[in-house]
This record gives structure tokens, sequence and C-alpha cells, in this order.
């Protein structure tokens, strides 16, 4: 199992699902820890309510403490690396899900979309209280026996859920005004993780935004720190030690995945980020 795909979780003894690219449940820090210092890339979609305890994790190349009340909402594509602390006593309620699960868009692709720049919230206890009220209705249905109308039960049901999460998400975000600058570096951003596997031309982006190379890597860099050739080169990086880590694609395969001409010259830009070669990497995992 990829454990890039948490709707597989089922490998672990836990699953009774209707279908594949649906689950929800529990889990502890045991199952946490089993993902310690493993990069992932999601290929679903992913909600967890931290019910218990505290861990930190890296979500997009940023830090964040999750404890108790903090809601978490990673879209697909989300890379996430648990590095940090992970208490005895953690545990949270979740569910995973691929995008098409849900039947009905009904503008949640605004919302995925949004929610990636900002993907921790700490609920109030009336809040708190609710998603776990949402959360104890999708287990009802998702355990309940199974009939001919089970997944599509699921399916209407996940959707009011998610309906619940986004009004929750669009109250604490809805003051949160954006400058002009930080909006585009939020939309840029967007873009790259939507193509950074085909596109590692600056100007590709820029043509995207429509603006002109220079001021794009210019306002870029000053919000972020990093130039958009340096978030191309950490995205791909990331997913590349992910993949050797969680998967058995061959190097020719993760190459040809990021749109490099051979194994040859994937293996050249690995070494040159990590001090390893790839082999060496999905080996034994250390770099320089």
């Amino acid at each position: 199992m990829s454990v890039h795909d948490f709707t597989q979780i089922e490998e672990y003894g836990m699953k009774d699902g209707v279908s594949n690219g649906y689950f929800v449940s529990e889990v502890d820090h045991r199952i946490l820890n089993q993902y310690a210092d493993i990069p992932i890339v999601l290929e679903s979609f992913l909600v967890l309510l931290c019910i218990a305890g505290e861990t930190t994790i890296e979500i997009n190349f940023v830090s964040y403490t999750i404890k108790k009340g903090t809601l978490v909402i990673l879209p697909q594509h989300s890379m996430l690396l648990c590095n940090g602390y992970t208490s005895p006593d953690y545990a949270e309620k979740y569910m995973s899900f691929e995008p098409d699960f849900i039947p009905v868009d009904l503008d949640l692709q605004s919302f995925y979309f949004n929610v990636r720049s900002l993907p921790c919230i700490d609920l109030p206890p009336e809040e708190y209280a609710q998603m776990i009220h949402l959360h104890g209705f999708l287990m009802e249905k998702y355990h309940q026996p199974k009939g001919a109308y089970a997944t599509k039960i699921n399916q209407f049901s996940l959707l009011i859920v998610m309906m619940e999460i986004a009004q929750c998400y669009e109250r604490h975000t809805v003051s949160a005004s954006l400058n002009k600058q930080t909006k585009i570096v939020q939309d840029v951003m967007n873009l790259m993780f939507s193509h950074y596997k085909n596109q590692r031309d600056v100007e590709f982006y820029a043509q995207k935004m429509t603006l002109s190379k220079r001021y794009l890597s210019k306002l870029v860099q000053l919000e972020t720190g990093q130039s958009v050739a340096q978030w191309i080169t950490s995205f791909i990086l990331f997913e590349s030690q992910s993949l050797l880590k969680t998967t058995s694609m061959t190097v020719v395969q993760i190459a040809q995945r990021f749109n490099y001409p051979d194994a040859t010259s994937f293996g050249k830009f690995f070494k040159k980020q990590t001090g390893v070669s790839p082999i060496a990497y999905r080996k034994n995992g250390s770099v320089d």
C-alpha cells in the first residue's frame, strides 16, 4: 500500500467500508508513528479533527502544531511530513475520500483551492462539538448494514458534511483579507501544486498569471523567501522521496512522472539536491 492514499488504510485491519475511494475512522499515535519521517503526497482528500493530545507536522513545508480542537483540511496533492513530537495520548477522528467520490460539486472546488493556504483552524467548543457530531453521523452511515443504496447514502452524507466543513472554514477565514501581492503568490503556489510534475519553466506560470516573469519571480521571492524555481524543485524532490519510500516505482518511472528525459537526468537532479542517488535513498533514506 502507498501511504499516499488514506482511503486504503484497510491494510492495517481497520476498514469496513462501502467502496474504494472513501474511508472514515479514528486513529491514535500508533498509526501516526508508522508514517514518521516518511514524505507523503496525498492522493486523496483528508480531513482530520484532533480529539486528544498533540502532534507537530509539516504541511506543504510549513510546520503546524495540532492539538485538541484543531481541524485539519488537506486537499489532494498536499505534502505531509510527520517529523515532530507526537504525544502518547494523541487521537484523531478523520475521513478520507477521492475528489470524485462526491457526486455533486456545489462549488466545493473553490473551497478545495482556497484551503491549501490555511489548512488548520482551531475550533471553539461549540464548533468542535458540531464536528464530533458530524463525524459520528458519517460513521453511522459508513458502518450501517450494506444495501443497494449504501454507496449513494454515503456519497450524499459526505457531501452534507463537507458543505458544513466549508461553511465552518469560511467563518474562520472570511475576515482574513489578503493584499494583492499575497493573493497573487497564493494563486501561483496553487498553480505550481497543479502543474509542477510537468512544468518547471517559470515562464509557464508567469503566462498563466498574465504577469511578467521578472515581476512574478521577484514577488514570490519577496513573499516566501524562495524563488519559483526553488519551490518547484522542493515539490519534485519531496514527491520523489515519497515515491521512493512508499512505492515500488522504478527510477525510470519516477523520472517519467516528472517529465525528465531519462533516469540519468533525474538521478543527477536528485543527487545534486540530496547528496545521494535515488537508489541509495530508497535503501537507507539518508541524505547529506
